[in-house]
């Protein structure tokens, strides 16, 4: 299976969440866009669509950010049927 440029941002800027979440830090979509080289209002749509789904979570707010619930329970699977479908 050939993944779209979208999905693999999106598996990017997971990657990206997780490592920060193992550090205990929440992380703003503009550190997360410029980390993985992507344009800052596409990773908006795209995080937006991971929290929807449960894939990510965030908090707003001076402390708020993007982070992950449970690190060692999300698989790649999830993060592509969140971009992708079934």
């Amino acid at each position: 299976m050939i993944l779209s440029k979208s999905c693999e941002y999106a598996i990017r800027a997971t990657v990206y969440v997780a490592s920060k979440t193992r550090r205990n830090e929440k992380v703003g979509i503009i550190e997360v866009a410029g980390a993985i080289g992507s344009p800052t209002p596409f990773t908006g749509k795209k995080s937006q669509t991971l929290v929807r789904t449960k894939v990510l979570s965030s908090a707003k707010g001076q402390n708020g950010g993007f982070y992950l619930d449970n690190v060692d329970s999300l698989y790649l699977v999830d993060i592509i049927r969140a971009v992708e479908g079934n």
